[in-house]
């Protein structure tokens, strides 16, 4: 579940591919869509931007990939005591 200021489709924007996930609203929600097209071109006029932009998101994603290590690192060592 997403809370108050989350994002997702992150992936897609870095790599191109696909979404990997999508989102269902179950109460009244407010979103905002930002198109590819449209923030490739303010980084193009604003570098500055696309440099904090990057680095937020890497931070970002480093977070959510070191969570899900530990998690298989769990899952693993439950899985191995199963045994």
């Amino acid at each position: 579940q997403l809370g108050s200021g989350a994002h997702f489709g992150e992936m897609s924007f870095v790599d191109g591919e696909p979404r990997s996930a999508s989102a269902t609203a179950v109460e009244r929600t407010d979103v905002l869509e930002i198109g590819f097209d449209a923030l490739n071109a303010h980084f193009s006029q604003q570098p500055g931007v696309a440099v904090k932009f990057f680095r937020s998101m890497s931070h970002f994603l480093a977070g959510r990939l070191r969570l899900t290590t530990m998690d298989l690192s769990f899952a693993r060592e439950k899985n191995i005591r199963h045994f």
